[in-house]
């Protein structure tokens, strides 16, 4: 018998239907979220002094006597804020408070908070004037551990340094002070010490006052 030729209606049921994908499904990729400071209320300047409370042990729920800085610029000057306030923060790297939308660092006298304060409202500009304050009152500090040093006359023509060093660290081994241990004209105790040939009292009082300590020159310190 001779092949039945396919009809044309059974060549077109043979041919597989078109798969068409139906764009109304698609959903676009959600977003994510930018930069915290990016937008809304974290995107307005802030300045603000903490002072952190003890935790644990006998002295929970009582000031620490520590204080910190907090800020905030607008993100879009945020590398401007970082340029201004980061050499204003004495050896410490700020830390970001994610849960806060700040940073914060320590300090450690009323002068460095009204200088880092100056340096954001300088940064600001006219949203500086409007969000953030225009001064830092004596009274935050007034409860804080002292930022103070003495310069004391030792023997052999030396002086030695009394009091809050450590954040002055760089800064006194720069003007020439080296950290001895077990002085022993000084009770064994350690501390920063100088020949008074080397000893520049501008320099020093200089230093002291940029950052607001307070101090006391005793004798040939003067």
């Amino acid at each position: 018998m001779a092949p039945r030729k396919a009809s044309a209606s059974s060549s077109s049921s043979s041919t597989p239907p078109k798969k068409t994908f139906d764009l109304s499904k698609l959903k676009s990729p959600i977003k994510k979220a930018g930069s915290p400071l990016k937008g809304g209320n974290n995107d307005k300047p802030h300045f603000s002094i903490f002072r952190p409370i003890f935790q644990e042990g006998e002295q929970a729920g009582e000031e620490s006597g520590n204080r910190m800085v907090r800020w905030r610029s607008r993100y879009h000057l945020k590398d401007a804020a970082d340029a201004a306030i980061h050499p204003l923060i004495l050896n410490e790297k700020p830390q970001w408070k994610k849960e806060l939308k700040v940073f914060q660092a320590k300090i450690y006298s009323v002068v460095q908070a009204r200088t880092i304060l100056n340096a954001l409202r300088d940064v600001e500009g006219e949203a500086g004037a409007i969000h953030l304050p225009q001064d830092v009152g004596d009274e935050e500090f007034e409860t804080a551990k002292p930022a103070h040093l003495d310069v004391i006359p030792l023997l052999g023509d030396k002086l030695m340094l009394q009091g809050l060093t450590y954040p002055l660290l760089f800064h006194l081994k720069n003007l020439g002070f080296t950290y001895e241990r077990g002085i022993e004209e000084a009770n064994g105790v350690d501390a920063f010490t100088i020949a008074q040939a080397h000893f520049d009292a501008a320099s020093m009082t200089g230093l002291l006052n940029q950052w607001g300590w307070t101090y006391e020159l005793y004798d040939d310190a003067a």
